[in-house]
């Protein structure tokens, strides 16, 4: 896994303007074949990983003994007394309402700049950013090996009658890296096209990522810790994935201080 992590994040390195098509000055590049072959790569290597091969680790390797005082206090604080509804609702949330909620905001915000199509466009590469991201949570998920909390606190008979498998997938959480990625993916994209809407794709999407975590809190799956870092490395993916490796062909890159601005600016648009 972890090779085929490295082999997919240097092909998305030299795909983002090599050969690009269909794109005009000032937007996005994208090339169908390369950036359609990195999607479907790290489809299937996701995929393989988690149903195909157990790759699992037998034994928890961050083990928490005993749990640090802030996970422990937001765990205390923030779970439901019915952590199996939140866990259904963490579902919905991060596989219906978000992706359906910022696919609605960018339509309405492509059309409104007279341009629909640029939303099948963008859609590849938030598609890209999400496939890479979701490899890249692979690795390190079932590297880490943290014990999830509703499996540390159950007992040997809840554990049976539960049938858990995933016991030491914690860290961190794939639902709200996920959801942080579309959000910063489809938002980063709005504001390199100078959506007029940009401020309501980010806000819809940023809401709706947020929304997931907290439900990841809700249904005791994850530590506030791996929350925290989800959201921190899907911002991370769905902003560099676009920006940098789809920047326009005739912009260089960003200086490392100007780059973050596009960020801050689509809050206040």
């Amino acid at each position: 896994m972890k090779g085929i992590g490295t082999f997919l994040l240097v092909t998305a390195l030299t795909s983002g303007t090599a050969g690009a098509e269909g794109e005009e000055p000032g937007e996005p590049s994208y090339n169908v074949v390369v950036d359609g072959t990195v999607v479907l790569a790290g489809a299937t290597a996701w995929l393989a990983s988690e149903h195909l091969f157990d790759l699992r680790a037998a034994h928890c390797r961050w083990c928490d003994q005993p749990l640090n005082s802030i996970d422990s206090s937001a765990r205390e604080a923030l779970r439901w007394s019915d952590p199996d509804l939140a866990h259904r609702a963490s579902n919905v949330s991060a596989f219906v309402i978000t992706p359906v909620s910022i696919v609605a905001a960018s339509v309405v915000a492509a059309v409104d700049a007279g341009d629909p199509d640029e939303f099948l466009e963008d859609g590849l590469i938030v598609l890209q950013a999400t496939t890479l991201g979701a490899v890249l949570h692979q690795v390190v998920k079932l590297s880490v090996a943290r014990e999830q909390p509703y499996v540390r606190s159950a007992t040997q008979e809840e554990r049976a009658r539960r049938g858990i498998r995933n016991r030491f997938t914690s860290f961190y959480s794939g639902h709200t890296s996920g959801a942080f990625t579309l959000a910063v993916a489809a938002g980063t994209l709005a504001s390199m096209r100078h959506y007029r809407g940009q401020g309501y794709v980010w806000g819809v999407g940023l809401g709706a990522a947020a929304t997931t975590g907290y439900l990841r809190l809700a249904a005791d799956r994850h530590y506030l810790t791996d929350v925290l870092v989800g959201a921190a490395v899907g911002s991370a993916v769905g902003f560099v994935v676009p920006y940098y490796l789809h920047r326009p062909a005739d912009q260089p890159p960003a200086s490392s201080t100007s780059a973050p601005l596009l960020l801050g600016t689509s809050f206040v648009w």
